[in-house]
Protein backbone atom coordinates (compact mmCIF):
# COMPACT_ATOMS: atom_id res chain seq x y z
CA UNK A 1 0.00 0.00 0.00
CA UNK A 2 1.60 3.31 -1.09
CA UNK A 3 1.91 6.01 1.47
CA UNK A 4 0.38 9.33 0.39
CA UNK A 5 3.24 11.15 2.07
CA UNK A 6 5.67 10.45 -0.77
CA UNK A 7 3.10 10.57 -3.65
CA UNK A 8 3.61 14.32 -4.27
CA UNK A 9 0.14 14.66 -5.80
CA UNK A 10 1.11 12.53 -8.82
CA UNK A 11 -2.52 11.80 -9.76
CA UNK A 12 -3.46 15.46 -10.09
CA UNK A 13 -0.27 16.25 -11.99
CA UNK A 14 -1.03 13.47 -14.49
CA UNK A 15 -4.61 14.71 -14.81
CA UNK A 16 -3.40 18.26 -15.47
CA UNK A 17 -0.98 17.00 -18.13
CA UNK A 18 -3.77 15.04 -19.79
CA UNK A 19 -5.99 18.13 -19.84
CA UNK A 20 -3.13 20.13 -21.35
CA UNK A 21 -2.64 17.53 -24.12
CA UNK A 22 -6.39 17.50 -24.80
CA UNK A 23 -6.48 21.31 -25.02
CA UNK A 24 -3.46 21.25 -27.33
CA UNK A 25 -5.20 18.70 -29.55
CA UNK A 26 -8.36 20.84 -29.67
CA UNK A 27 -6.27 23.88 -30.64
CA UNK A 28 -4.56 21.94 -33.43
CA UNK A 29 -7.95 20.73 -34.65
CA UNK A 30 -9.33 24.27 -34.66
CA UNK A 31 -6.31 25.51 -36.62
CA UNK A 32 -6.71 22.75 -39.20
CA UNK A 33 -10.44 23.48 -39.50
CA UNK A 34 -9.68 27.18 -40.07
CA UNK A 35 -7.07 26.34 -42.71
CA UNK A 36 -9.50 23.98 -44.46
CA UNK A 37 -12.26 26.62 -44.39
CA UNK A 38 -9.91 29.22 -45.87
CA UNK A 39 -8.73 26.85 -48.60
CA UNK A 40 -12.35 26.03 -49.44
CA UNK A 41 -13.23 29.74 -49.59
CA UNK A 42 -10.29 30.40 -51.93
CA UNK A 43 -11.38 27.50 -54.15
CA UNK A 44 -14.97 28.79 -54.25
CA UNK A 45 -13.72 32.25 -55.22
CA UNK A 46 -11.51 30.89 -58.00
CA UNK A 47 -14.36 28.71 -59.29
CA UNK A 48 -16.80 31.60 -59.22
CA UNK A 49 -14.39 33.83 -61.16
CA UNK A 50 -14.14 31.13 -63.83
CA UNK A 51 -17.92 30.77 -63.84
CA UNK A 52 -18.32 34.54 -64.38
CA UNK A 53 -15.95 34.40 -67.35
CA UNK A 54 -17.83 31.46 -68.85
CA UNK A 55 -21.19 33.14 -68.27
CA UNK A 56 -19.97 36.32 -69.95
CA UNK A 57 -18.83 34.29 -72.95
CA UNK A 58 -22.25 32.62 -73.01
CA UNK A 59 -24.00 36.00 -72.98
CA UNK A 60 -21.82 37.22 -75.84
CA UNK A 61 -22.67 34.13 -77.88
CA UNK A 62 -26.37 34.40 -77.08
CA UNK A 63 -26.42 38.08 -78.05
CA UNK A 64 -24.78 37.26 -81.38
CA UNK A 65 -27.23 34.41 -81.98
CA UNK A 66 -30.16 36.71 -81.21
CA UNK A 67 -28.77 39.40 -83.51
CA UNK A 68 -28.44 36.91 -86.34
CA UNK A 69 -31.92 35.53 -85.64
CA UNK A 70 -33.40 39.02 -85.84
CA UNK A 71 -31.67 39.57 -89.17
CA UNK A 72 -32.99 36.22 -90.39
CA UNK A 73 -36.50 37.01 -89.15
CA UNK A 74 -36.50 40.40 -90.83
CA UNK A 75 -35.36 38.74 -94.05
CA UNK A 76 -38.19 36.19 -93.74
CA UNK A 77 -35.92 33.17 -93.34
CA UNK A 78 -36.62 32.46 -89.65
CA UNK A 79 -40.02 32.09 -87.98
CA UNK A 80 -41.12 34.16 -85.04
CA UNK A 81 -41.10 31.03 -82.89
CA UNK A 82 -37.38 30.50 -83.57
CA UNK A 83 -36.73 34.18 -82.84
CA UNK A 84 -38.52 33.83 -79.49
CA UNK A 85 -36.49 30.73 -78.65
CA UNK A 86 -33.28 32.63 -79.35
CA UNK A 87 -34.49 35.53 -77.20
CA UNK A 88 -35.32 33.09 -74.39
CA UNK A 89 -31.81 31.66 -74.62
CA UNK A 90 -30.40 35.19 -74.37
CA UNK A 91 -32.47 35.92 -71.26
CA UNK A 92 -31.34 32.62 -69.72
CA UNK A 93 -27.71 33.41 -70.46
CA UNK A 94 -28.03 36.83 -68.84
CA UNK A 95 -29.71 35.27 -65.79
CA UNK A 96 -26.86 32.76 -65.50
CA UNK A 97 -24.36 35.64 -65.69
CA UNK A 98 -26.10 37.47 -62.86
CA UNK A 99 -26.19 34.28 -60.77
CA UNK A 100 -22.48 33.75 -61.41
CA UNK A 101 -21.71 37.28 -60.27
CA UNK A 102 -23.76 36.80 -57.11
CA UNK A 103 -21.86 33.59 -56.38
CA UNK A 104 -18.57 35.44 -56.86
CA UNK A 105 -19.66 38.18 -54.45
CA UNK A 106 -20.69 35.59 -51.86
CA UNK A 107 -17.36 33.79 -52.28
CA UNK A 108 -15.48 37.07 -51.82
CA UNK A 109 -17.48 37.83 -48.68
CA UNK A 110 -16.78 34.35 -47.31
CA UNK A 111 -13.05 34.69 -47.97
CA UNK A 112 -12.98 38.14 -46.37
CA UNK A 113 -14.72 36.70 -43.31
CA UNK A 114 -12.06 33.98 -43.14
CA UNK A 115 -9.33 36.62 -43.36
CA UNK A 116 -11.00 38.90 -40.80
CA UNK A 117 -11.27 41.86 -43.16
CA UNK A 118 -14.01 43.81 -44.89
CA UNK A 119 -14.90 42.40 -48.32
CA UNK A 120 -13.70 44.12 -51.50
CA UNK A 121 -10.98 46.11 -49.71
CA UNK A 122 -8.11 43.90 -50.74
CA UNK A 123 -5.66 42.15 -48.44
CA UNK A 124 -4.58 43.86 -45.24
Amino acid sequence: MPLPLFDRNRGNIDAARAEFRAADARLASARQDAQADRAAAEARLAASVSRVRAADAGVTSAEEAYRLSRIGFEAGRISQLELRATRTALVSARTAAVDARLARVRAEIDLARQDGRAPFEGPQ
